[in-house]
C-alpha cells in the first residue's frame, strides 16, 4: 500500500481496480440479465395477447352470423313496452314494471333507443350485447393485472376478453335480451371497485369521484337483473367493513337501500313448479348438484367424453373449494387489521357475487333438475366467477411465500384449460344456434307475407297467440322485420 504525502492512506491500485472491474462486470451482467427477462416477458405477453385477440375476433365473428332482427323469446316483452310508449306514453311504473322476477329498466332503455333510432332492427341492442361482454372482460383483466407492465396488462385484458366472447356463452351475445347478464356483472364490479377505492383513498378529490361512481353503480345494479340486489347489498356492506369516511358509508348505503326497496316493492315472484325442493334428501341433492353445475358450467362443454353434468359438478367443487380458502384467508387478514388492495377486493367480491347469484338461481330453478344449470344463458356468470377467482388467486399468490410460484402456475394452467374448453364448446353449441336462427328466418319470411302460423311461431315464443297484437303493431309501424 502507498501513503499520500499528507499521510492519508491510499489503496494499492493493483488491489483496487480489479475489484472495481468485477463490480462493474456484475452490474452489467445483472442489467443485461434483467433486460433479457423483461424482453422475454414482453415478447411472451405480445404473443399471448395476439392469440387471445384472434380468439376474441373468432368469437365475435361467429356470433354475428346468428344475429337476427325478429324478436325472440322474452324480447317480445320489449315490443309490448315500446308499444305502450307509442300509444299511451311511459310512466315511472312502466319503466320498473317486473318482467318475471326482474326489473329491467336499463334493458328497456336500450331497446327503446333501438326502436327510436334504428326502427327496431336490433342494431343497437346487438352492439350493446357485444360491448357489455367486452367491457366485462376488460374490467376483470385490468383489475387482475393492476401494477404490471403495460405489455403484461394488455395480455391480461385480451385474455379476459377472450373468455367473455367465447362460444360457450354465444346465447348471451346473439340474444340482446341477455345483455342483462354481462351488464349486471359490469355494474357490480364498478360498485365494488369504486367503493373499495373510496374507502381506502387518501385524496379527497379522488374519493368523491370513486364515491360518485360507486353510488350510481350501486343504485343501478338491481335494474338490470334481480341478482343486482345482491351486488347492492354487498357494496353497502363493503362500505362499512372498510375504514371509510362517514360520507362514503352513508352514500353507498342510501343508494343500496333505495335500489333494493324500489325493486322489492310490490314484486310478486312467478308461481312456478321449478323452485328447489329442500324438504327431501333427493331435492337437497338436486339443489346442491344444480349449484355446483352452475358454477362449473364453463368447463362442461368440452369433448363429449370430457363434458356433461358430472364434469360441471367436479369443476364446481374445485371452484367453491378455492373460493372458500380465499374467503377464510381474507377474513383472517381482516381480523388482523391488514391493509387491503382495492383491486383484489373487487375481484374477490365479484366471485362472491356469482356464488350468491348461483344460490339464488338454484332456489328458483333447481326443480327442473341439475341439467338445467347447463343452460348456456348462465355461462356469463360461470365465466365471471372463474375469471374473477383466477384474478384473485394471481394477486393473492405473493402472500403464500414459497408457494407463490406454484399458486401462479396453477392459476395459469386453470386459465388455459378453461379458455380452451370455452372455445371447444363451439362444437356443442353450434347446432342449436343454427337451428334457432333458421327458425327465426322461416317465421320472419312468413310474417312478412302476412301469414301467422302458430306452429312455426312456437319456435320463437312459447305462447304464440299472446304476440299477435305485437306483430300487428310492428307491421303497422314498419318496425323490426317490416322496416324499409
Amino acid at each position: 500500500m502507498h501513503f499520500l504525502p499528507t499521510g492519508f492512506w491510499r489503496p494499492d491500485e493493483s488491489d483496487y481496480w480489479p475489484r472495481a472491474d468485477a463490480t462493474r462486470s456484475m452490474a452489467r451482467s445483472s442489467y443485461y440479465s434483467n433486460y433479457g427477462l423483461l424482453m422475454h416477458a414482453t415478447k411472451t405477453a405480445a404473443i399471448g395477447g395476439t392469440i387471445c385477440g384472434l380468439l376474441a375476433a373468432f368469437g365475435v365473428g361467429i356470433a354475428t352470423q346468428f344475429w337476427c332482427v325478429l324478436p325472440v323469446a322474452d324480447q317480445w316483452g320489449m315490443v309490448e313496452f315500446y308499444r305502450t310508449k307509442v300509444e299511451h306514453g311511459l310512466t315511472f311504473a312502466d319503466w320498473i314494471a317486473p318482467q318475471n322476477e326482474h326489473r329491467l329498466a336499463l334493458i328497456r332503455l336500450a331497446f327503446l333507443l333501438d326502436y327510436d333510432w334504428f326502427q327496431g332492427r336490433s342494431i343497437f341492442v346487438n352492439l350493446i350485447a357485444v360491448l357489455s361482454n367486452l367491457v366485462l372482460g376488460s374490467m376483470i383483466g385490468a383489475l387482475a393485472t393492476a401494477g404490471l407492465a403495460a405489455a403484461q396488462r394488455a395480455f391480461g385484458i385480451a385474455l379476459s376478453i377472450a373468455f367473455f366472447v367465447s362460444p360457450v356463452q354465444i346465447e348471451n351475445i346473439v340474444l340482446p335480451i341477455h345483455m342483462s347478464h354481462p351488464l349486471v356483472c359490469v355494474l357490480a364490479i364498478v360498485a365494488f371497485a369504486s367503493t373499495a377505492r373510496a374507502g381506502t383513498e387518501q385524496s379527497q378529490s379522488l374519493t368523491w369521484i370513486y364515491l360518485s361512481l360507486g353510488s350510481v353503480a350501486t343504485l343501478l345494479c338491481p335494474f338490470t337483473m334481480a341478482n343486482g340486489i345482491i351486488a347492492s347489498v354487498i357494496a353497502a356492506g363493503l362500505a362499512w367493513v372498510l375504514p371509510a369516511q362517514a360520507s362514503v358509508r352513508i352514500s353507498i348505503t342510501v343508494a343500496a337501500f333505495a335500489a333494493v326497496a324500489t325493486c322489492l316493492w310490490g314484486l310478486q315472484l312467478p308461481s312456478e313448479s321449478l323452485h328447489a325442493t329442500l324438504v327431501s334428501a333427493h331435492g337437497i341433492r338436486d339443489a346442491i348438484n344444480f349449484f355446483l353445475a352452475f358454477i362449473g358450467l364453463a368447463g362442461a362443454f368440452g369433448p363429449r367424453a370430457l363434458g356433461g353434468i358430472d364434469v360441471a359438478i367436479f369443476v364446481g367443487i374445485a371452484g367453491i373449494a378455492v373460493w372458500t380458502a380465499m374467503l377464510l384467508r381474507s377474513l383472517e387478514r381482516w381480523r388482523r387489521g391488514c391493509s387491503a388492495d382495492p383491486n383484489t377486493i373487487a375481484l374477490f367480491l365479484a366471485a362472491t357475487f356469482i356464488v350468491v347469484t348461483g344460490i339464488m338461481i338454484t332456489l328458483g330453478r333447481a326443480g327442473a333438475g341439475p341439467a338445467e344449470a347447463l343452460s348456456t344463458r348462465y355461462a356469463t356468470f360461470s365465466l365471471a366467477f372463474w375469471a374473477s377467482l383466477i384474478g384473485t388467486a394471481w394477486r393473492m399468490a405473493p402472500e403464500l411465500g414459497p408457494l407463490a410460484g406454484l399458486a401462479r402456475r396453477s392459476a395459469g394452467v386453470a386459465t388455459i384449460v378453461m379458455l380452451l374448453l370455452s372455445y371447444v364448446a363451439w362444437f356443442r353449441v353450434a347446432q342449436p344456434s343454427y337451428a334457432r336462427t333458421a327458425a327465426a328466418d322461416v317465421v320472419s319470411a312468413e310474417l312478412r307475407m302476412g301469414r301467422f302460423d302458430p306452429t312455426h311461431v312456437l319456435l320463437i315464443y312459447p305462447r304464440p297467440d299472446e304476440i299477435r297484437d305485437e306483430v300487428d303493431f310492428l307491421r303497422s309501424r314498419r318496425l323490426s322485420i317490416f322496416a324499409q
